[in-house]
């Protein structure tokens, strides 16, 4: 499961214009009512399909086009660029009280 973002970025692998970020695992904690979940980012979704394995017993593939958490984003392709980071640690409350 993960995202394809269609924007212009310039990543220690190469420009891209389709990162893939992966969600990798997820924790629930129902104690504290907190949700965990780790990302790895690809320069496309072809790149992260080629890591997984499809069973245990596989051996692990090289990580060709996994990209850093540093990126250059570009708004329009005249724009100077904007130096973002994309985490790989998220935590989420489970609900918000409203």
């Amino acid at each position: 499961m993960g995202l394809r973002l269609h924007v212009d970025l310039e990543t220690n692998r190469g420009p891209t214009n389709e990162l893939y970020v992966r969600i990798d695992s997820w924790k629930l904690n129902m104690t504290i009512g907190e949700i965990k979940f780790t990302t790895t980012s690809w320069l496309d979704k072809s790149y992260g399909d080629k890591f997984l394995r499809k069973y245990a017993t596989d051996s692990l593939n090289p990580a060709v086009g996994l990209v850093g958490g540093k990126v250059i984003y570009y708004e329009t392709s005249s724009s100077e660029g904007e130096e973002i980071i994309i985490d790989n640690l998220y935590v989420t409350p489970m609900f918000v009280e409203k």
